[in-house]
């Protein structure tokens, strides 16, 4: 049976958080726990959409290896007094806390689900990459919609000077990518229930996972992405 909801509702951001600034070799990122004020809610709709296959093509190992999928809720204008909180929320904590200034346009609501078809071993990880390019240009958060007894790794970041590394396919080919092999690992945001992180879009980075069995059979990963075009571009 449908479920009817208002967005300024359903991603309202809880009214008190507490942000914290967290550093690795390439700058500063943020962490916000607690982030929504219904995230169960929210993981209660994910866990019962139809979600459409992403980053898919004839040949693509999405839907032989793996189930990678992006569910996408367009924005719907109710000029409600508390619309987009949630996103005006990391605007300002992005201008206050890493000193860049967001274009302040409304995004889309969307979602990665992911799991494993076949189990690869610990060395493959999620294609790395940047967003937008690597113009410099975007501010990326993600927010952990798995319960914590349903959460696995995180997001990883990688260092810059993999920025040009070729792995010998394309991300929409296979995410399978061997990162020893590939990439240097510098850091990973541990995830968590509700947890929101952001960061530059710039900076290589991917999804994480410590153990491939967990995110298979009946369970699979969780999130919400955003992706902020900075003022000047």
């Amino acid at each position: 049976m449908p479920t009817p909801y208002l967005h300024h509702e359903l991603f309202e951001p809880n009214k008190v958080i507490e942000v914290q600034e967290h550093s690795n070799s390439l700058g500063k990122y943020l962490v916000i726990d607690n982030f929504y004020q219904r995230p169960d809610d929210i993981e209660y709709m994910l866990e019962t959409s139809w979600s459409q296959m992403w980053k898919y093509k004839p040949g693509s190992r999405n839907t032989i290896d793996y189930h990678d999928c992006r569910l996408t809720i367009p924005y719907n204008m109710t000029r409600h007094v508390r619309e987009f909180e949630s996103q005006k929320l990391i605007w300002g904590m992005v201008q206050q806390k890493l000193n860049y200034t967001i274009k302040q346009a409304v995004q889309n609501y969307d979602f990665n689900l992911f799991k494993w078809i076949n189990i690869p071993e610990h060395n493959i990880q999620s294609y790395p990459h940047q967003d937008d390019a690597g113009k410099q240009s975007m501010i990326a958060s993600v927010i952990y919609l798995n319960k914590d007894k349903d959460c696995n790794g995180g997001t990883a970041f990688y260092e810059e000077d993999n920025l040009n590394e070729f792995v010998g396919h394309m991300e929409d080919d296979n995410i399978q990518v061997d990162i020893s092999q590939h990439y240097t690992l510098i850091d990973v945001v541990k995830a968590s229930f509700n947890k929101c992180v952001i960061y530059p879009g710039w900076w290589v980075h991917g999804a994480y996972i410590d153990d491939h069995s967990f995110y298979s059979g009946n369970r699979w990963r969780k999130n919400q992405v955003y992706f902020f075009e900075l003022a000047g571009f």
